[in-house]
């Protein structure tokens, strides 16, 4: 029987603690599925910063909610990867399909799918239906025109987070940068910070620069890449001319950096967005900033307007076309590293939470 031969585990981290982790015993693969389930095998998934900010996040937008756990003090952080159906009980999937999706950090998970297409479903299991529609959309790998199996690993590192890279570019875009001269993205080596700064010099006004901030040692590996105009470290913020008008697009989640930057361009900082919290152990609320209030960007929400904007499908078919163009530029800067087995996953995990995950490294895990 394969519940004999298959070890099933799931990776917890403490909610209050991300450095408290836990690997405990996961779904039997010879579960009982009800009617119009499957269960997924996870074949492997991507870790990146973007994984932390579910984290550090996770009350606050409800990331812990679409894989609970049994405990309230652990939690299940979402990723994003590939899995095929290891038994279905539901009339239109069948053992083997491949899917590409949200997934938790585990051996197995079961779903309910609703409004298969041959693009792919929805997962309707009852204690997600009030969450963003966005997270419980899954790609059948067989009728997924922007899938290619050669690409597999940049997919589930880059995919979502180009994603909301595609929709920030495309939101400030649309509100002409809200006339700033200067777009300055923190946590500028990041991969979200890297596709946002890709998109948006394929579409900004020239007389527009878009300004990295990274640490000093990240600088020479993503100069190449042409993404940025300008890069600078974060001690080198006070060398920007204080009167040019400003957005900010806080990738880092570093309070202390945001008041910084805010009280440096005080009314000249036109717009201010915090899209990732990379620097989670120094978020903290900051209250009577000068200038602008920070806004979150919430990326589902963005997919709510466009899809009424562009129609059903519509959101998909643009950003494949800008996924398309991103793509080829990502061999240029990505070395894929593998993780597998619990050491591995747990170092690589590590890594990644303290920031000292090379920025051209795309983590790769596998149970």
């Amino acid at each position: 029987m394969a519940s004999n031969i298959i070890t099933s585990t799931d990776f917890l981290v403490g909610k209050q603690n991300f450095r408290k982790t836990e690997f405990i015993a996961g779904i039997d693969p010879g579960i009982e599925l009800a009617d119009g389930e499957i269960l997924i095998k996870i074949d492997s998934f991507g870790f990146t910063a973007n994984n932390v900010t579910y984290a550090a996040t996770g009350d606050s937008l409800k990331y812990w909610q679409f894989f609970p756990s049994s405990s309230e003090e652990w939690g299940r952080i979402p990723v994003w990867g590939f899995g095929n159906v290891f038994r279905s009980n539901h009339k239109s999937l069948s053992e083997g399909d491949r899917i590409y999706g949200y997934l938790p950090m585990s051996t197995f998970t079961i779903l309910k799918p609703d409004r298969i297409s041959p693009e792919g479903f929805f997962d309707t299991t009852p204690h997600r239906r009030n969450l963003p529609a966005a997270y419980n959309s899954y790609n059948l790998c067989s009728g997924d025109p922007a899938y290619d199996p050669a690409f597999e690993s940049e997919q589930m590192l880059l995919r979502p987070l180009a994603i909301t890279s595609f929709l920030l570019e495309d939101f400030l875009s649309d509100k002409n940068l809200f006339g700033a001269k200067s777009v300055l993205v923190s946590s500028a080596s990041s991969k979200t910070a890297l596709a946002f700064a890709f998109f948006l010099s394929k579409k900004k006004p020239k007389d527009c620069k878009i300004i990295g901030l990274t640490s000093a040692r990240n600088i020479g590996s993503i100069r190449s890449l042409g993404y940025y105009d300008e890069l600078i470290s974060y001690e080198e913020v006070g060398s920007l001319p204080k009167t040019t008008p400003t957005i900010y697009v806080d990738m880092a989640g570093n309070g202390k950096l945001t008041r910084e930057i805010h009280t440096y361009f005080q009314e000249n900082l036109l717009y201010s967005c915090v899209v990732g919290v990379t620097h989670w152990e120094e978020r903290s609320e900051e209250e009577n900033l000068p200038g602008p209030k920070p806004s979150f960007f919430f990326a589902p929400a963005r997919i709510r307007k466009r899809t009424v904007d562009w129609g059903r499908g519509g959101v998909e078919t643009k950003f494949g076309e800008s996924w398309k163009l991103f793509l080829p530029s990502i061999s240029k800067w990505m070395n894929i590293k593998k993780a597998s087995g619990k050491e591995e996953i747990l170092s690589t995990y590590l890594e990644v939470l303290e920031g000292k995950s090379d920025p051209t490294t795309g983590n790769i895990m596998i149970f």
